[in-house]
């Protein structure tokens, strides 16, 4: 396989929120324009995001573009074209109950995410009502939520994200990382759309860069024939690990500081305008 005319790699992996989409939760044409005539001359589109299956689809349809998913921050890799599973890593059941029991300590709400092929449920270990920003969460499909009271039923945890005030879950996250070290993974929300800090619990051999780099290698590409492009904490890995990594220029200080460029936000265009200048 050769190297696509006009673009510097074969696999061009890219994130969806604060890098496809801004606050307006939509694609720019110009965007949708851009990627879909970089796939039309050979690049394999990866779209690699935080979201689940559905609401990553919410984004793929209309793009019009994209051969894989890496979804859950990494969790679980698909072939976008019948949605099946390439490769996945959860949190094993025995670890997310002890987290969980963690989490209650310091009067925060778990969200345990079933794993694929099983319920779709998120179930919550407390009350929706009773935290706002988690109410804000479950806004877009309400009955995937099911408030849990035991762990009796549940398996392996796709990942768990946590919600609480934010103070608290400072010391969550550093509890967590001392109790868990070698087992799970934290990563921080920052959002003014959840009013604070939200914390986001994988198991700790997955991120959006080891995924990318089991895809390539899975498709025989080298590491300097990827490209990504990010702007949060769950794309620094990504970003710091291919071949070309492009950052947001309003992404988290870490990320930008182990990108090879930086671009707009989607606000300005910054992929649509970044992938046209490679035609030029």
């Amino acid at each position: 396989m050769q190297t696509p005319v006009n673009y510097p790699f074969r696999i061009l992996a890219l994130d969806v929120d604060g890098t496809l989409i801004g606050e307006s939760k939509l694609l720019e044409p110009s965007i949708v324009t851009a990627i879909r005539k970089a796939e039309s001359q050979g690049v394999i589109v990866v779209i690699a995001t935080g979201r689940r299956l559905r609401t990553s689809m919410d984004v793929i349809n209309p793009l019009g573009a994209g051969s894989y998913l890496i979804q859950s921050s990494g969790a679980v890799i698909r072939s976008i074209s019948n949605q099946s599973i390439l490769h996945e890593k959860f949190i094993p059941k025995t670890v997310a109950e002890e987290l969980v029991q963690l989490v209650r300590k310091f009067q925060a709400t778990a969200v345990w995410y079933d794993t694929p092929n099983r319920s779709g449920k998120l179930f919550v270990f407390g009350k929706i009502e009773r935290n706002r920003p988690l109410e804000i969460y479950s806004q877009p499909n309400p009955t995937a939520f099911v408030e849990a009271t035991s762990f009796t039923g549940l398996e392996n945890a796709m990942e768990i994200v946590v919600f609480g005030d934010t103070q608290q879950l400072r010391q969550l996250r550093s509890a967590i990382a001392s109790r868990f070290k070698n087992t799970l993974k934290v990563i921080s929300w920052n959002s003014p759309k959840y009013s604070g800090l939200v914390l986001e619990v994988l198991h700790s051999n997955v991120s959006k860069g080891s995924s990318l780099e089991w895809l390539a290698t899975s498709l025989d590409i080298p590491r300097e024939s990827v490209a990504a492009i990010g702007d949060a904490e769950n794309d620094v890995e990504m970003i710091a690990w291919a071949g070309l990594g492009v950052g947001i220029s309003s992404g988290v200080p870490k990320l930008r500081q182990v990108s090879d460029i930086l671009i707009p936000p989607p606000e300005r265009l910054g992929v649509a305008n970044y992938l046209e200048s490679l035609t030029r």
